[in-house]
């Protein structure tokens, strides 16, 4: 096992832990999103998908930049507060989990370092992220979605919370801000939990050049969307 592999293993462990051994403790919630966005918020410089340097430009298209994960965190709260309140789960813990959970990505890019062959992961997104939430005492369901939304992590979907975060945050990589609606094979599900989100677009389309999502969205979107509604539905785990 690689030692990125390793390190996300110990802490699916630890956090499954702590969530066993949960009480009445006051977690830190709202307070904790200021923090995060001071820590993570760092203007670094990237090398643009056009080849261009800059410094999280706003008007580049790409997903370099901090308006995209910015709005892409906000799509996703606001997919999963509305996940929440059809499941009758904590609007305010899934929205939370919803728009925090890439925050490390521009800082701590695990993609470049798979595009380039290596295997230099155990510093790479979502590890420093949960870690620092871990320091924070966060609700430890929260980091655990967070760790376990991340498919380079080989990480199965352990809680309610994890399975709903990994299937709406496929949804939100449908979901722009343009000018038009564009309906393709999305499910009555999921038109539902979309219906706030504002603008209300929801497009297959490409990000130069490169498609956002690479397989069907009957199999991307709407069997994991449902999947999650069913396992949180019946399921007696956390």
């Amino acid at each position: 096992m690689t030692k990125h592999l390793h390190i996300a293993k110990n802490l699916q462990i630890e956090l499954r832990e702590k969530i066993q051994k949960k009480t009445e403790e006051k977690y830190a919630r709202g307070e904790v999103l200021e923090v995060l966005l001071k820590k993570f918020a760092t203007r670094v410089k990237r090398q643009c998908r056009n080849g261009k340097n800059l410094l999280h430009e706003s008007s580049c298209g790409c997903r370099c930049n901090d308006r995209y994960w910015n709005e892409h965190g906000d799509i996703t709260k606001a997919l999963m507060e509305e996940f929440a309140k059809i499941t009758k789960e904590s609007v305010e813990i899934y929205g939370l989990a919803g728009k925090i959970h890439d925050l490390d990505y521009l800082m701590y890019p695990h993609d470049l370092e798979i595009g380039r062959g290596n295997q230099k992961l155990s510093g790479c997104h979502p590890l420093p992220l949960v870690k620092f939430l871990i320091s924070l005492n966060v609700d430890p369901e929260i980091s655990l979605a967070i760790l376990e939304h991340a498919p380079h992590l080989k990480l199965e979907n352990t809680t309610r919370l994890s399975i709903a975060l990994s299937a709406c945050e496929e949804l939100a990589t449908l979901i722009s801000f343009n000018n038009e609606i564009v309906l393709r094979g999305i499910s009555d599900l999921a038109k539902k939990i979309s219906c706030n989100v504002t603008p209300k677009v929801i497009v297959d389309s490409q990000i130069d050049g490169e498609p956002r999502v690479f397989s069907s969205v009957e199999e991307r979107i709407n069997k994991p969307l449902m999947y999650a509604f069913e396992f949180i539905k019946d399921s007696k785990l956390n």
